[in-house]
């Protein structure tokens, strides 16, 4: 499968780039992940969340939305999607 190194100030990580790799995404978590929160926005789960759902059917998880454009990008949004993700019981990971 394609992957792609990416580096930032940060840290290294590997992208996986395949046609239907939504279809096959639970594949790629660990088998103790536990509860897995997927972040989008409306407009893009709307074209692709019911591939993903069904992936990931077999395993708990929750969606959740943050705002989409750019004005949106700040701290406020990703503060409050935290504190969502605590009251739909999130944990640390198990890895």
């Amino acid at each position: 499968m394609p992957t792609f190194r990416v580096e930032t100030p940060q840290r290294c990580y590997s992208a996986v780039v395949e046609r239907g790799l939504v279809a096959r995404a639970a594949e790629y978590l660990p088998p103790k992940a536990g509860r897995v929160f997927v972040v989008s926005t409306e407009d893009v789960w709307r074209h692709a969340g019911q591939a993903l759902s069904a992936a990931l059917a077999s395993m708990p998880h929750t969606v959740l939305y943050l705002p989409g454009g750019e004005d949106h990008k700040r701290l406020a949004p990703l503060e409050a999607l935290a504190e969502e993700m605590m009251r739909a019981g999130a944990t640390a990971p198990a890895w």
